[in-house]
């Protein structure tokens, strides 16, 4: 099995890779011991014990995966809707919160469905870019997802 390493001289079981219970939560396989020598000391290849061994993989509570376009551009003077975000949590929690951080949170909303929209419709000659981290908490931990939003100037020439 390529998953595990036996250590020649300990016999202890060792990982090669990470183990993700959501992916498999268990793990069987046999090993076989031999020491070279049979009964009477003399050299041989058999097994002299072998054992059935299942690894059980705990869950442990992992926090969000929050996706969507971390640089998103509106253009000035259009609207207030900026990008739609989503949350993909591990342990399939049904509890899901949005919040906003970060310097410019105060310029954003975000609804229940991971919306972003600003507050006010944002002009290009006031400000051009904003930083704000998108959250989504599964009630226990919280995922992020750093955002820069970019104002487009419009030619506003009439």
């Amino acid at each position: 099995m390529d998953l595990f390493a036996i250590g020649t001289t300990t016999g202890q079981i060792l990982t090669r890779a990470e183990l993700d219970a959501e992916s498999q939560s268990t793990y069987t396989f046999y090993v076989d011991v031999h020491d070279g020598k049979d009964d009477y000391g003399r050299v041989s290849t058999t097994s002299d014990a072998y054992i059935q061994v299942t690894i059980t993989v705990n869950d442990v509570n992992e926090p969000p995966v929050v996706s969507g376009d971390e640089t998103p551009e509106v253009i000035e003077n259009v609207g207030q809707f900026v990008e739609t975000h989503s949350a993909d949590d591990p342990e399939n929690s049904t509890t899901s919160k949005w919040t906003l951080d970060g310097n410019h949170k105060s310029a954003f909303e975000i609804d229940e469905f991971g919306t972003l929209s600003f507050l006010a419709t944002p002009n290009y000659e006031d400000q051009s870019e904003y930083s704000v981290t998108v959250q989504n908490s599964d009630g226990v931990l919280t995922g992020e997802l750093s955002v820069t939003v970019t104002v487009i100037n419009f030619d506003e020439r009439g």
